[in-house]
């Protein structure tokens, strides 16, 4: 054995014990050390594979030699699963061992999930160690038990705080805490700091986020909160935003004009007093929230590309108007470049009525986009009203049901296809230089829509149809289509490949 202890490793042991107290590995007694001869690289590569699930069998290798100590440290990435209180010594431990060794690497990913039920995952022995060592991701999650959707678990006005700690070479942080009340830092910046995701959260009443705390960030999530009863963002570098279940607030401040993406959902429908957004810069809103012009205030969006809209019902129960808000949303613009619209058909559409008919005027709209969900009921009567109300657009996208949305057969006499007549309409789409249909499996109320619009559009320059992976009979329908389409119109047909996930 040499003087390094690298031939069996019984000399590291008084040396590795911090390590093996992290591990809870046994110190072998001997053992042929037949991996020395490979390269440190090729052993942290090693390591690497071994650490994917739980850093602790990287860390298991700390016993081996002093080689193999010095190496685990070296693992770019830690990731621990603890299962109670005391599982989250480990993460105390590897942290410690990082900020022993002589030359380590910061860490680029650190996550730990925590399974402890109701006990509250104890942090501050270990993330008070993670600041100085981290220069990427910072992942934690409080895992509890399944819960149904609007319900909130057992206890949890009664649960603690989590202290937030300023990490100034993070880039990324990422936390899911199952409603413990986030307490920020006073002070510092996140100088470093690009992504910023805040799930499940209980906020103690206001929370401000600005540059002086958060100078580079990028993209920002915050997702089912409770407590948030006043936000305030204000950044000169924020481009991404996404808000979702804020449940409870009231007011909303947004000042962030480099912004490009802004998305809305469920955070505006109950107790808001006012909500303003001020980004000059944006370029894609996607809202599925309700919406108030007198409390929702929108600075000017000179640069607007798209705007999404979720939920946009052709039936629904009667003495409803489920679309108003979406309406409101839409007719907010005089013009809109790109207009998305989520349109879902119920599977059960007894007892329903139309609700197209309150639609009577949508703004100058270039692209329309319509992504259907329709449980096997025809399309063509709700595609056909749409597209009277837009018949300027110039492009067109049709997007129907995959694979994942069992298909149903309508009941004879189904109010989607109550109206045969729309077969036989005529609209004309002079404007229309481009269509797509996606998902086409070539059934007749699918094939008759694709007739009525390729009539509407005399000047229609591309036609693209990808049809979907159970349509046999795909490699005919080019020629169908020349027969259907006029001389000008290039027509592509292909067919969906992408096998079926598990």
């Amino acid at each position: 054995m040499d003087g390094d202890g690298d031939g069996d490793g019984r000399a590291d042991v008084p040396a590795a014990s911090a390590e093996a107290e992290l591990s809870g590995a046994v110190v072998p007694s001997a053992a042929s050390d037949l991996l020395s001869g490979l390269s440190d690289d090729l052993l942290v590569h090693i390591l690497l594979r071994v650490n994917r699930v739980d850093s602790t069998e990287a860390a298991r290798t700390c016993v081996l030699s002093r080689r193999w100590r010095d190496l685990w440290v070296q693992i770019p990435s830690l990731a621990f699963q603890c299962f109670n209180p005391d599982g989250c010594a480990r993460v105390h431990a590897a942290l410690a061992a990082r900020a022993r060794a002589s030359v380590a690497p910061d860490i680029r990913s650190l996550a730990v999930f925590y399974y402890g039920g109701d006990s509250l995952p104890p942090t501050a022995s270990w993330l008070c160690l993670a600041p100085p060592v981290l220069s990427g991701e910072l992942r934690l999650k409080d895992w509890q038990a399944p819960m149904a959707a609007n319900e909130l678990p057992a206890g949890i006005m009664e649960r603690g705080a989590f202290e937030l700690l300023c990490f100034k070479k993070a880039t990324k942080i990422s936390l899911h805490l199952e409603f413990l009340t986030l307490m920020p830092p006073p002070s510092g910046a996140f100088n470093a700091l690009r992504v910023l995701h805040l799930k499940r959260i209980r906020f103690d009443g206001q929370f401000i986020l600005g540059d002086s705390m958060f100078p580079s960030l990028l993209r920002l999530l915050i997702g089912k909160t409770l407590g948030l009863v006043d936000l305030a963002l204000s950044s000169r570098s924020l481009v991404w935003l996404k808000l979702t279940h804020l449940r409870g607030l009231q007011r909303i401040n947004v000042e962030a004009h480099s912004l490009e993406l802004l998305g809305v959902a469920h955070c505006l429908r109950y107790n808001l007093q006012v909500a303003s957004f001020s980004m000059e810069g944006l370029k894609v809103l996607r809202w599925r929230d309700q919406f108030d012009p007198i409390l929702v205030n929108f600075s000017e969006m000179p640069h607007l590309q798209q705007l999404s809209i979720f939920h946009f019902t052709p039936y629904g129960r009667p003495g409803l108007n489920p679309n108003q808000d979406r309406l409101r949303i839409i007719n907010h613009f005089s013009r809109i470049h790109h207009l998305q619209l989520m349109v879902p058909i119920e599977s059960d559409l007894s007892d329903t009525e139309s609700k197209m008919e309150g639609i009577t005027i949508l703004p100058n709209i270039e692209i329309l986009s319509l992504v259907l969900s329709s449980h096997g009921h025809v399309i063509g009567a709700s595609v056909l009203y749409l597209l009277r109300m837009c018949t300027g657009i110039r492009e067109l996208s049709l997007t129907l049901p995959e694979d994942s949305e069992v298909l149903n057969t309508c009941p004879l006499n189904c109010i989607c296809d109550r109206q045969p007549n729309w077969r036989a309409e005529h609209i004309l789409m002079k404007f229309l230089r481009e269509a797509e249909i996606l998902n086409f499996r070539g059934e007749d109320h699918e094939l008759d829509l694709l007739k009525l619009l390729l009539r509407a559009a005399p000047g229609l320059r591309r036609l693209r149809i990808t049809c979907h992976r159970s349509f046999a009979a795909w490699d005919r329908l080019s020629e169908d289509l020349q027969s259907w389409a006029s001389q000008e119109t290039s027509v592509e047909v292909s067919q969906v490949t992408t096998p079926l996930q598990p």
